[in-house]
């Protein structure tokens, strides 16, 4: 028989729509009764509320899901600047120096920024060569934002090679980035001495040293553009949201090792999994298919496409830092689960913001007799003092070769207020006592947050 059928114990109560269980109304025989009364009861203890499962909820719109940019294009604008369009290439312009001298000045020096000035300024403050490993290391005024396989233009080095005759041993040519050495200084690689670098860095004119960057490691692909706010000319600022593809996904069989092609825009959206959901989502990795040409697939479509493209473009224009250590309270004196993270090169967290000059110096500059200003002075720590790194300075000195005042050109980093410094990295005469300067402020990035990703 089965449950319902007439003689089965197991029935259903129509008036009350429940099953139930029919019984026998001996106490001796009833043992049903007992083993619930027993093991359920005695066993559970008092009933409880229904359990269920509650799915959480993915209310963000669709494109609230993928990682976009925001791009903006200022009201002033004028020529410079355009809403972006669907297929362009993202890159950094190539208007590298000013177009005047009176540009030029406004550049930590003086004078007013009209709208179509100092777009992009790469200049140069100095180059060396090494003969023991054929490399050149170009610094640069303020961070150059490049990164190793970037190709450069270097224009306007002057040096002890650069003739008509020996042009081709100069600077001045297109390098690719071989390494960073620091956030405001890269190496390139030169088989022959290139000379001696002869710019005068002071005299400020379009004829200074810099460099465009010619090639990036990736390519990256405006997919979509959506505008929140238009761009009307000297009236208000354009407010666009990019989604952004990266376009130099390699096979790795040859010959096709050159060839480079899109991620996969069918993957654009993470697959959602609702028993597991995830508000972000990790990159991709995409790969770029041997046998079939053009064919390019993501290692797991729950992952972002969209994150692996800004990672790519990250590197590129420098969005972050490279991590090269992470070191914990286990392998060095420090509290707790505090940890210390290495970084590629120079990280600009706690530069300086606001120095005051407490020891003039003297024999500073070319002994002219007259006022002079030095441009990139390096600031390095006193005899025993722990300080930050990497920061610069504009130079003011008077007639005497003392100097007057300074003005901060990079803020450098790890910095703390009441550090000294020595300056130093300008030319000195007879006499030469090196001036001394304070923090007074820096731009204190304790408590800020950081997003640490691709460690494993």
């Amino acid at each position: 028989k089965n449950s319902g059928d007439i003689g089965h114990p197991i029935q259903y109560n129509t008036d009350s729509k429940r099953w139930y269980i029919n019984v026998s109304t001996a106490s001796t025989d009833n043992q049903i009764g007992i083993a619930v009364s027993d093991f359920a009861v005695a066993g559970l203890g008092s009933a409880s509320p229904r359990t269920f499962i509650n799915r959480l909820k993915d209310d963000r719109a669709v494109n609230d899901r993928v990682y976009r940019l925001r791009y903006v294009v200022p009201a002033s604008a004028a020529n410079v600047g355009r809403p972006p369009s669907e297929g362009f290439i993202l890159q950094e312009s190539n208007s590298t120096i000013g177009i005047t001298t009176a540009e030029i000045q406004t550049y930590f020096g003086s004078g007013s920024i009209t709208e179509q000035q100092q777009r992009n300024f790469r200049l140069l403050a100095d180059a060396s060569w090494d003969s023991s490993t054929n490399t050149a290391t170009i610094y640069t005024e303020v961070p150059h934002d490049l990164d190793v396989g970037n190709e450069v233009q270097i224009i306007n080095v002057k040096s002890s090679e650069n003739t008509a005759a020996t042009a081709d041993l100069a600077y001045n040519r297109t390098l690719s980035v071989t390494g960073i050495s620091s956030a405001k200084a890269f190496t390139v690689g030169i088989n022959t001495d290139p000379g001696t670098f002869q710019n005068d860095t002071t005299t400020r004119n379009t004829s200074l040293p810099h460099f465009k960057r010619k090639k990036y490691g990736s390519v990256s692909v405006v997919f979509r553009s959506t505008e929140a706010q238009k761009y009307i000319q000297n009236e208000q600022d354009g407010v666009y949201y990019v989604t952004v593809l990266n376009n130099s996904v390699n096979p790795a069989a040859e010959p096709f090792t050159t060839e480079e092609y899109a991620q996969p825009v069918q993957n654009l959206f993470p697959q959602l999994d609702r028993d597991n959901p995830v508000s972000d989502p990790s990159p991709t990795k995409s790969f770029a298919s041997s046998d079939i040409v053009g064919e390019v697939v993501t290692d797991e479509l729950k992952h972002s496409v969209t994150s692996e493209a800004l990672n790519l473009l990250g590197k590129d224009f420098s969005i972050g830092v490279g991590v090269t250590d992470i070191i914990t309270g286990n392998a060095v004196s420090i509290a707790g689960t505090d940890c210390i993270i290495k970084t590629k090169h120079d990280h600009g967290l706690n530069r300086i913001t606001k120095l005051s000059l407490i020891n003039d110096g003297a024999g500073y500059g070319n002994n002219s007799g007259s006022e002079e200003q030095h441009y990139n002075a390096r600031l390095v720590g006193t005899a025993g003092s722990t300080t930050g790194e990497f920061a610069t300075v504009k130079v003011f000195l008077t007639a005497a070769g003392e100097v007057d005042t300074v003005k901060i050109i990079d803020g450098g980093s790890a910095y703390g207020v009441g550090n000294t410094m020595q300056i130093v990295g300008i030319p000195t005469f007879t006499g030469f006592e090196e001036a001394v300067v304070q923090v007074e402020k820096i731009y204190d990035n304790t408590d800020d947050v950081i997003k640490i990703s691709g460690i494993s």
